[in-house]
């Protein structure tokens, strides 16, 4: 009986402790929740191009180019008409190049969005075609600071 009463006391003793490790993995854990939502936050904003902004476009077919300021976002006639002049080639395959000026901020990032929706909407608009990209330069973007050209192979 002697070594049920000092289990039990032990018991007693140990319940000021247990209660303070409980309390502080609760406050573990909302600081943990804090960060993760605050990253999250940041993802969400990085994943909605808060970066990028969508103003001016500018095609130019017989050159086949896309001058533009920050992001590529085509309207439906403006993916009708890219369409038609990418069906009209009877090439295999369509290099696209991207050309944003390092000056501007995140530039790769911008370079590497707007490579890869062009490419996603020529794979949407079931065009047969191999897309290859590549990193362009200035010379194809005359008075402006970034385009896209694509050229047939």
């Amino acid at each position: 009986m002697i070594e049920e009463d000092d289990d039990d006391s032990s018991d007693e003793e140990l319940a000021p402790m247990v209660d303070g490790l409980s309390g502080t993995l609760c406050i573990i854990i909302l600081v943990s929740m804090v960060f993760i939502f605050s990253g999250m936050k940041t993802a969400e904003t990085y994943i909605n191009y808060g970066e990028l902004r969508f103003e001016e476009t500018q095609i130019d077919l017989q050159k086949k180019r896309i001058y533009f300021k920050g992001g590529i976002h085509l309207s439906n006639s403006e993916i009708s008409l890219l369409n038609n002049e990418i069906i009209k080639s009877k090439n295999e395959k369509i290099i696209i190049s991207s050309y944003i000026n390092d000056r501007i901020s995140h530039s790769k990032e911008k370079s590497t969005y707007n490579l890869l929706y062009m490419a996603s909407l020529i794979k949407n608009l079931g065009i047969n075609k191999e897309v290859v990209l590549k990193q362009g330069t200035s010379e194809y973007c005359p008075g402006w600071n970034s385009c896209i050209y694509w050229d047939y192979k």
